[in-house]
């Protein structure tokens, strides 16, 4: 807490990087900005019946906080996941309006999957699938197998999982999906130098270069205390004396 309020009492004016309606979005940039030395304020609103979550950080950190933002691809649009499933454009959808919503479903479920796994930045999925349902377009599913293909950016140079294991997780989610039929991509996202950091002393964050300042600060602060304890002790040695010689 005493960390919190030292830091923010030295930011001064702050300024707005990010807007968004999600919350777990919006502390998932929080969090990657903490990270990489960017202090970060998190404030929620309302607009109208809408939630909505406000990055803030120093004025002075803003230009690498917004690379930061944008090198991890945030803020993201909500994800469809399962939740597709449950919004239809009509009453009664076609085969094949029905597929696309189940292929859309089940990669964004894919994508949440991968995401969760420490280093991996982002992830996207893409199905490709058969539509025989539908009558106009022929007998296409002994013809043409599912296949997906799958990017995964990451921090790093190697990726922190390997391409069979892509393969296994998206196969794994798809019915009749062979691994083999999973094109995987990996990208390495560059996080940006930090040109002005931030660095820590005891409970207090401060930037780069200041920590000078700050020992200095404390040690004329402590130099107060201890003369106004040495006044007092001497305050208390007169009395005494006083009260003696009046004795």
């Amino acid at each position: 807490m005493i960390r919190c309020l030292v830091l923010w009492a030295l930011l001064g004016c702050g300024e707005t990087v990010l807007h968004s309606p999600n919350e777990s979005e919006a502390n998932r940039a929080a969090a990657a900005l903490e990270r990489h030395g960017v202090p970060a304020e998190l404030i929620a609103g309302r607009n109208g019946r809408t939630s909505t979550f406000e990055l803030r950080v120093d004025a002075a950190d803003a230009p690498r906080a917004r690379e930061l933002l944008a090198a991890f691809g945030m803020p993201r649009a909500q994800r469809a996941g399962a939740a597709a499933l449950a919004a239809g454009s009509s009453l009664v959808s076609s085969p094949v309006e029905e597929r696309a919503r189940i292929a859309t479903a089940v990669a964004g479920d894919v994508e949440q999957s991968l995401e969760a796994i420490d280093g991996v930045i982002e992830a996207r999925v893409h199905l490709t699938f058969p539509l025989a349902e539908d009558s106009a377009f022929g007998s296409e599913v002994a013809t043409r197998p599912p296949r997906a293909s799958t990017l995964v950016r990451h921090l790093g140079d190697a990726p922190p999982l390997a391409a069979d294991d892509v393969q296994r997780l998206v196969a794994g989610a798809v019915d009749g999906l062979a691994a083999a039929d999973v094109e995987v991509v990996f990208r390495t996202v560059r996080v940006p130098p930090a040109a002005d950091g931030w660095e820590s002393l005891g409970p207090f964050v401060l930037r780069s270069g200041g920590r000078a300042a700050l020992v200095v600060l404390l040690a004329v602060g402590l130099a107060i205390i201890a003369s106004l304890a040495a006044l007092l002790v001497w305050s208390r040695v007169l009395l005494r004396r006083a009260r003696r010689h009046d004795g």
